[in-house]
């Protein structure tokens, strides 16, 4: 489920192709979301399964071509192995995503909020938010009802990442908006969140993700330049 969604409308999924140097915006967008998907929830079951299977698979070969995302992919990989239980490494997963995301590590954790990391006192729910919100608006995007998170995190913030790429691809818009909501809104925080879950993250799967997703930011920041 993407993290935003504009009306009722769905958004297509764009598979990226072989790596190039420059990726299309469609294949962004793409890869936005589904960096959006590893950080809004744990992964189920359903999901490992899908992953486990010949698609998945496929998708994770693309995917892993990618230096950035090699990381994460190698780490999804481990999950899946023919020899693994699905069930208990859902569980597992599930027990990292809330020590890290959901505070029950206490200060051991990685709050996944812009706020947590820009605003003066750390606090959620700080300026950041309402910019997001507002952007929300903007954009005529909204987060699912089913998604219980403020405007500024991660997953809501990529997922509009996501859209301005998306909209750049259907629409032919300037790059500007997409350059300045990178800079101003996911650069000047995300490495910090990475260094949480690289020092907190006992089980290796959300640190690599973050350190996948800060070199991918890395390598599209390029790509708009």
């Amino acid at each position: 489920m993407p993290a935003v969604s504009q009306g009722d409308a769905a958004a297509e999924d764009h598979a990226p192709g072989e790596p190039a140097d420059q990726l299309s915006d469609a294949e962004r967008a793409f890869i936005y979301r589904w960096f959006a998907a590893l950080f809004a929830r744990e992964p189920s079951v359903e999901m490992l399964s899908v992953y486990r299977s010949d698609e998945g698979r496929t998708l994770l070969d693309e995917l892993g071509r990618r230096e950035a995302l090699a990381p994460i992919v190698e780490q999804i990989r481990d999950q899946i192995a023919p020899s693994e239980d699905l069930a208990a490494k859902a569980m597992d997963l599930a027990g990292a995503f809330s020590r890290l995301f959901l505070g029950v590590a206490g200060r051991r954790s990685a709050p996944p909020y812009e706020s947590a990391y820009v605003s003066d006192t750390g606090r959620l729910f700080q300026e950041p938010t309402a910019r997001a919100a507002e952007l929300l608006q903007d954009l005529d995007l909204r987060v699912p009802e089913g998604f219980p998170e403020p405007p500024d995190h991660l997953a809501v913030l990529l997922s509009i990442m996501a859209e301005l790429a998306d909209r750049s691809e259907a629409q032919g818009e300037s790059i500007s908006r997409q350059q300045s909501f990178l800079d101003e809104r996911l650069m000047t925080w995300v490495g910090d969140f990475r260094d949480d879950c690289v020092k907190a993250d006992r089980s290796g799967f959300y640190a690599a993700a973050a350190e996948s997703l800060v070199a991918f930011l890395s390598e599209d920041a390029r790509h708009l330049v």
